[in-house]
């Protein structure tokens, strides 16, 4: 009986301790531009890039990303209910109450997150091979001017006939606007 309650000891010791030291973020991401973009050499090659180990993300994410080891999940096509590209556009054109609706939902469990929900979603609007970007975190403090919007990046070149060049540079990108995700439920921001 006491050997069996150490071995429950050590098992729950090690699974926390693999995952303490492990922020990987997850995140949605809504494409409110041209959907080719999603099946273009550059997004596989990010997402080829993202289920590598040794690749799994740029050294941006320790230096200027608030994700700290990257991102671990990202829904794509299964969006949780009530996210779509219509509410992902209003977001984008500075819709507040379509911002508050997706952190609600963000913040629900679904088949990809714990119970904590989503860190974040980035709306992308690739168009003419040029990359529009910003991200919404799923928390925010406006008392202490942490409004959990990224400023929006524009005309981030993509040219899909150098798939590796443009993966990294679609990561960075990522990488970029990912400050407002390091906001808690509390409204500290937390730097990893």
């Amino acid at each position: 009986m006491r050997s069996n309650f150490f071995i429950a000891f050590l098992l729950i010791f090690y699974t926390y301790s693999v995952f303490a030291g492990t922020s990987y973020l997850s995140v949605i991401l809504v494409n409110i531009g041209d959907t080719s973009f999603i099946n273009s050499p550059i997004f596989k090659k990010y997402l080829e890039n993202l289920n590598n180990q040794e690749l799994k993300s740029d050294r941006c994410w320790g230096h200027f990303g608030e994700g700290g080891n990257g991102i671990g999940q990202m829904t794509i096509t299964k969006l949780p209910p009530g996210i779509n590209t219509e509410l992902a556009r209003s977001i984008f054109f500075g819709d507040r109450e379509a911002l508050e609706l997706a952190r609600k939902i963000m913040h629900k469990e679904d088949e990809f997150t714990s119970r904590s929900g989503y860190d974040g979603m980035y709306i992308i609007k690739p168009e003419n091979g040029q990359l529009t970007i910003m991200a919404i975190g799923a928390n925010a403090n406006p008392n202490k001017g942490m409004t959990g919007i990224s400023p929006i990046l524009r005309d981030i070149k993509l040219d899909q006939t150098f798939p590796n060049v443009g993966a990294k540079i679609f990561e960075r990108s990522l990488c970029r606007v990912t400050k407002p995700f390091a906001i808690d439920s509390r409204g500290a921001l937390h730097v990893h």
